[in-house]
């Protein structure tokens, strides 16, 4: 079958992705491409068996009753090849350490099990009450086209926050790897939030991406807490943070709370974070 209309619908996720696409998606480094893969430049729909021999891809999500697969079931999985290095430092601006009026304020979203790890900003979730100043930036500047350079409180991504400055602008995925220890099984929580799209990955599966979606702004108006099943014993998280050519912020935490636990939370001391990135800020290579 030719995919003749790739090139109509390519802002959609919902599409049939030609070879000739699929080069290209490998080419920014969107997918990996196996060893030894040769994926011909050519209009025909690539089938999910092309694409289990030629990607390093999340093959659970793949069509099953032997339809070709849309482009939103074509999940990349950890990227195979070196990353490239970049160094982490405080999160500041250029002019002063001063938190970022703009970010989570519009609050904290915690999601419900069953949430689309493809379209996260579209499943079930909760907004914790805005009046807990913990798990909210400055409120003012929640719509879009106004900011007040002032803040009334941090916010969860000022307070975890890590950035990066590269000169590459090539769409690229920068990568943290962080191990934990969990100490029994069941439902934990991770939150997550950045100036960018992310993906974040457990032990080598996706857990969520919003590179799909065109919601950026909710990638930092928002935080966004989300859970996961974790068996005892480690486990290691890869997050990453797509590279646009300038100063970029992600953060990421790992909760060991039940969900009301985390939204009644009103300090730090009210919750038993595993992992937070602000305690990697400054290390000198960190973020390779």
């Amino acid at each position: 079958m030719v995919c003749l209309f790739v090139s109509l619908w390519t802002s959609a996720q919902n599409f049939l992705p030609s070879h000739s696409f699929i080069r290209q998606k490998v080419a920014e480094g969107f997918f990996t491409q196996k060893s030894n893969a040769s994926i011909p430049d050519d209009g025909f729909c690539i089938t999910s068996l092309e694409a289990k021999s030629w990607l390093y891809i999340d093959e659970t999500l793949l069509p099953s009753d032997g339809r070709m697969p849309w482009f939103s079931e074509l999940v990349p999985l950890i990227p195979a090849h070196p990353l490239y290095p970049v160094t982490c430092n405080y999160l500041t601006t250029s002019v002063a350490s001063t938190p970022n009026a703009d970010f989570t304020s519009c609050g904290t979203y915690i999601y419900a099990p069953g949430f689309d790890p493809a379209y996260l900003y579209g499943s079930s979730r909760t907004l914790i009450d805005p009046s807990n100043v913990y798990w909210i930036g400055d409120p003012r500047n929640c719509s879009m086209g106004q900011y007040y350079p002032g803040y009334v409180s941090e916010g969860p991504l000022n307070r975890c926050g890590i950035s990066y400055n590269t000169p590459n602008n090539d769409g690229s995925w920068k990568y943290i790897t962080i191990t934990i220890g969990a100490s029994e099984d069941k439902i934990y929580y991770i939150g997550v939030g950045g100036t960018g799209d992310f993906r974040v990955f457990l032990d080598q599966q996706l857990v969520v991406r919003t590179d799909l979606q065109s919601a950026y702004y909710e990638n930092y108006k928002n935080w966004h807490i989300i859970p996961v099943n974790l068996t005892a014993g480690t486990h290691t998280f890869k997050v990453g943070s797509q590279d646009y050519g300038q100063q970029q912020v992600l953060g990421f935490e790992v909760y060991d709370n039940r969900e009301d636990e985390i939204m009644a939370a009103s300090g730090v001391y009210m919750l038993n974070v595993l992992y937070s990135t602000k305690n990697g800020r400054g290390s000198v290579g960190w973020c390779r």
